[in-house]
């Protein structure tokens, strides 16, 4: 199992830039990676004492499970709303799923809010 976990982790590294390019362009792709470090940073940061706070509290592992499949599943809804943008506005014929120009910039919109509110 931990050769498993191992060869899909490599996704971070080889598939995260060109997800950013797609969701943004390649000329907002430094800042949108940027901003994707520092949750990763602050998720990295926070994540171990809250869970051993939850531990302390509890005396069980059960709550930090509960707490890391519930902040995952919140990043997954966050992540749908730029391909909720591109599915509700005009694609101006394309057939594909690449955004348009001003559903990258409502993209990129939304993902600065949320990093500000953090």
């Amino acid at each position: 199992m931990s050769c498993l976990i191992g060869f899909f982790s490599a996704v971070f590294g080889s598939l995260l830039p060109d997800v950013i390019i797609h969701i943004t362009s390649k000329e907002a792709m430094a800042s949108a990676y940027g901003y994707l470090l520092i949750c990763m940073g602050i998720g990295t940061v926070v994540g171990g004492p809250v869970t051993g706070w939850l531990f302390d509290a509890t005396s069980s592992y059960r709550p930090s499970f509960y707490l890391g499949g519930t902040t995952m599943a919140i990043s997954a809804i966050i992540m749908l709303l730029p391909w909720k943008l591109n599915i509700n506005k005009d694609t101006e014929g394309c057939s594909d799923n690449v955004l348009t120009e001003n559903n990258k910039k409502d993209a990129v919109y939304i993902v600065q809010s949320l990093v500000s509110t953090v």
